[in-house]
């Protein structure tokens, strides 16, 4: 595996006339140094925020390509965006900003960075660069977290490049199997969209699970308002009853109060639990006119004892 040194040396061959060792480029700008113009003699290839890492090379964010939109448009096979979010299940092809132009005796693998795979950022196809390799690397990223996710032309790295040298030069590079006379460039249009643009469905699933919670919530406050008014009319008249009839009548007021109780009971859980189960909903509505009709039933009789009593009071 190459070093960073020996990173160097190759770009250095590859800069002469004859162009037998390593191209990268062009370097993006990032922050205070335009990598793109600094000298490879520099010591601030060195620095911590270098393209070029102690063994590896850092691959940047070129143009960024949604999928499902038109050709013509910003973002489509034929103009690729500077920039982009991608949003949790969506997904984007992008290529690198630099080419890359392999001599016969270098192969290369790539890795998706640290700071990609801890946002939750899936890079795919990406893998190993032959021997004799030219052009723009191309990966389909897909945002598998749960935030969005920012990508900008030349400042978000996209790929680690490890680069190792061959005991002996392939015979027959990447160029000549391909039959290639130039490098590999964008993506087209069927590249572009081999992927779906929301590549885990979320849109669409987001948007069924609130149908149905709006429809639940519809139920469940249809429920409370029916059944709210009927414990409140039948409280009062319980407790008109017990004005009239004394103290005399506590025993029976007592099992209606425990009936109410235990409504309001149901009715706490009808509560917490009516958001996610409209099957608890139904059995708990039943059994609330259940208690519903006992109480006005006791309540019933609990009058005609009343009128009872005073027509008794009256006649003495």
């Amino acid at each position: 595996m190459l070093s960073d040194q020996d990173i160097i040396s190759e770009l250095n061959k590859g800069a002469t006339a004859a162009a037998t060792g390593l191209v990268i480029a062009p370097f993006p700008r990032e922050g205070r140094i335009d990598w793109s113009t600094l000298p490879l003699s520099d010591p601030q290839w060195s620095a911590l925020d270098s393209p070029i890492q102690p063994a590896s090379v850092d691959l940047h964010v070129g143009h960024i390509f949604v999928p499902e939109t038109r050709e013509e448009s910003i973002g489509g096979a034929n103009h690729g965006s500077m920039s982009h979010t991608i949003k949790p299940g969506h997904s984007v092809v992008v290529s690198t900003y630099e080419r890359i132009s392999l001599p016969a005796s270098l192969g290369g693998i790539v890795f998706p960075p640290s700071k990609l795979s801890s946002s939750g950022i899936l890079v795919s196809n990406i893998g190993h660069i032959d021997p004799g390799f030219s052009g723009h690397l191309r990966f389909t990223l897909i945002n598998m977290g749960g935030r969005d996710f920012p990508l900008e032309r030349g400042t978000v790295a996209v790929g680690t490049l490890l680069l190792f040298k061959l005991a002996t030069a392939a015979a027959a590079p990447w160029l000549s199997r391909h039959n290639a006379t130039e490098p590999k460039g964008e993506p087209d249009k069927a590249e572009i969209d081999a992927l779906a643009k929301d590549f885990a469905d979320i849109e669409s699933r987001i948007a069924r699970i609130t149908r149905a919670t709006a429809w639940r919530m519809q139920w469940r406050f249809g429920v409370l308002s029916v059944l709210i008014p009927a414990i409140l009319g039948i409280g009062l008249a319980v407790w008109a009853v017990w004005f009239e009839t004394g103290r005399s009548l506590s025993d029976r007021i007592d099992k209606n109060q425990q009936a109410m109780s235990e409504m309001e009971l149901s009715l706490a859980k009808l509560n917490a639990t009516g958001g996610s189960h409209v099957e608890v909903l139904e059995h708990e509505f039943v059994r609330a006119q259940v208690e519903l009709e006992v109480v006005e039933q006791n309540v019933s009789e609990l009058r005609e004892r009343a009128e009872s009593r005073r027509r008794g009071t009256g006649q003495q």
